[in-house]
Formats: C-alpha cells, sequence, structure tokens
C-alpha cells in the first residue's frame, strides 16, 4: 500500500439530520485543511504484589476524536459550519436589488438548542478516509488584519465520535470562492443609533471574532453494545468576543472605553462584487462595552490600541450576537 500523501487528503463533511447518525457520502468539501484525531481514556489496576510493575490490566472507558479545521475565511464554505456552532437553520433571504445574491442570517436562538451535527470526513482517498459522526464545534475564530500580507482566515475545533475506517466516498464537487483581504473591512460602532449608522473609517487595523459554543459532552450508560463515546451534548451559556485594533489617531474609541459605554459595534469583511453594488461578504454584530485595553503599535512607528467586547443581551435584537454572510449560494 501507498504511504498516506498530505497532498491527495481531503476534508469533507455533511450536516446531520439526527445526531450522531453517520450521513454518507458527504455534501459539502471544505476548501480548508484539517484533520480528525482519535482519542480514549484508559482505567489502569495497580496492585501491591511485591514486584516494580505498575499496572497489570486496564480498561478502556471513553473514546471518541478531536477535530479542528482552518483555512482562508471562506464565505461559500462558512455558513456550513455556522448551522453547527450559530444557528442551526439559518435565515436565507434575496437582499434588496438582487438577483444572484443571498443572505444567510444566524442569529443565534436564545431558549433552545438547534444547533447541528456534522460527520467529517479526512484522509487520502488513495489510502485511507476516515471517518468521524456526532461531531460538533467547541471554537470559532474568523480573522482580518489589514497590515497584513496573508488574506483573511477561519479557524474551528471540536469534537465526535471516534473515527472509523471506510471506504473512499463519492466525493462533492468544491465550490469556487475568492480570497478575503483585510484592507476591504469596514466599521460601524453606535451607542444610540441603531447598528450600522456610524461609520469609523482610517483608523481599524485588525479584527478577530471568537465564539465558544459552551458545549458539554455527556457519558450516559449504554449496556453492552455502548461505543463508549458521548451520547448526547448540553448546552451551556457562551458569549462573542470581537478584538479589534485601532491606530490611536484620537481618544474617541478610549473615552468609550473610559466611560464604559455599550456599543453596537458590525464589523463587515467584504469580499469580490457578485452584482450591482453587492458584494461577498461577512458581518459580525457584537454588542457590549470596549474593555481589556492594550497598547501596541503599527510597523513600528505609530501607536495602536486594542480592545475587546464581550457580547451582552440586546433587547431589540433579542440576541447578543448576530452574522450574516452574502454569497451567491441559494442553499448551504
Amino acid at each position: 500500500m501507498a504511504a498516506t500523501e498530505l497532498a491527495f487528503e481531503r476534508f469533507s463533511g455533511a450536516l446531520e439530520v439526527t445526531h450522531g447518525t453517520a450521513v454518507t457520502p458527504p455534501t459539502f468539501a471544505f476548501n480548508m485543511t484539517g484533520s480528525i484525531t482519535p482519542d480514549r481514556s484508559r482505567s489502569r489496576r495497580s496492585r501491591s504484589d511485591g514486584t516494580l510493575a505498575e499496572f497489570y490490566s486496564s480498561v478502556v472507558t471513553r473514546k471518541g476524536a478531536g477535530w479542528t479545521a482552518e483555512g482562508d475565511l471562506d464565505l461559500n464554505t462558512l455558513p456550513f459550519f455556522l448551522e453547527m456552532c450559530a444557528k442551526g437553520g439559518g435565515v436565507i433571504a434575496t437582499p434588496s436589488g438582487g438577483t444572484l445574491s443571498r443572505t444567510h442570517t444566524y442569529t443565534p436562538t436564545m431558549t433552545a438548542d438547534d444547533l447541528l451535527s456534522a460527520t467529517l470526513y479526512w484522509g487520502d482517498p488513495g489510502n485511507q478516509i476516515f471517518q468521524s459522526a456526532y461531531c460538533m464545534i467547541d471554537t470559532m475564530t474568523l480573522s482580518s488584519d489589514a497590515s497584513s500580507e496573508d488574506g483573511s482566515t477561519m479557524s474551528f475545533d471540536g469534537r465526535g465520535k471516534f473515527p472509523t475506517e471506510v471506504a473512499a466516498p463519492t466525493q462533492p464537487a468544491f465550490i469556487s470562492s475568492g480570497l478575503i483581504n483585510g484592507q476591504n473591512m469596514q466599521l460601524w460602532m453606535d451607542t444610540a443609533s441603531a447598528i450600522g449608522t456610524t461609520a469609523i473609517t482610517g483608523r481599524l487595523v485588525s479584527a478577530e471574532h471568537t465564539l465558544s459554543t459552551g458545549l458539554s459532552y455527556k457519558f450516559l450508560a449504554g449496556g453492552t453494545a455502548a461505543d463508549l463515546s458521548f451520547t448526547r451534548h448540553g448546552r451551556g451559556k457562551r458569549h462573542m468576543e470581537t478584538k479589534l485594533v485601532f491606530e490611536l489617531a484620537d481618544v474617541t474609541q478610549y473615552d468609550l472605553f473610559v466611560a464604559g459605554t455599550v456599543t453596537k459595534t458590525r464589523v463587515r469583511h467584504n469580499g469580490a462584487l457578485i452584482e450591482g453594488a453587492l458584494y461577498n461578504y461577512l458581518q459580525v454584530d457584537t454588542y457590549g462595552p470596549l474593555e481589556d485595553l492594550a497598547w501596541a503599535d503599527l510597523e513600528g512607528t505609530n501607536r495602536t490600541v486594542e480592545f475587546t467586547i464581550q457580547s451582552e443581551y440586546d433587547a431589540t435584537l433579542g440576541a447578543d450576537w448576530s452574522i450574516v454572510v452574502q454569497n451567491a449560494r441559494t442553499t448551504i
């Protein structure tokens, strides 16, 4: 058998109808690199028997897998993962003036669990593909940096069932997506006005959005047929963190920090034109005060200031954050 070639590895998946019921074949090919790593816990028995042997027997008590995926900020792929960490069943609509364009809106459900799980596939089809069902997301990070020569990025990590070896499934086609340049970001920061009213220009250096989902994984007795993996998941309280770095052109944002003012902050990461005046974009709305001030510099010559916003519930929105992706996809 030939060795696994890194260049031939593929990462793909399918959203599950029922948590933990594997879906085959995969329906979505990710423009990302990733891996599925099996793990297990083992309980070992020791005894005082007058020898130097520490262990005499052991038994596996838990099995599962950790998975990661990272790559360029891909606005065609992102909605797949937002179904898993933001809201299951994001709202798809045609924006005003649009024919080809679609918005995918993910305002989280606050009083119910609607997050979807996925069956993930990873490996070299010419060697071995690994399948892991009931994959959930623990952390999502979306980043853009106008001062960098690199494009915007996204990354995810989470957990799933212990992987199984499967025959190479039929792989879905890749959906082409343009790259996102940090210099094309836009920022609005409002206090009394509606979100998206007051544009902040000429000072935003970078933006990073991090969501930890607060999921727990529950292990329950399942009799002799138990697969030793988690059986269900639980939901804990969670928040979005948006980290913004500004060039210190004046003290406008600093004064908001000092006053502890709750802001309505919208960051839009723009991509290529779709039609008319409608562009591909990722839009993240975060509500909360500016905190965790940190000083740094831009290109070694100018002062920057960094703030972090931890999302707080907004009565008008009915949630503490919201994400919109605009692309030309009529489905996920």
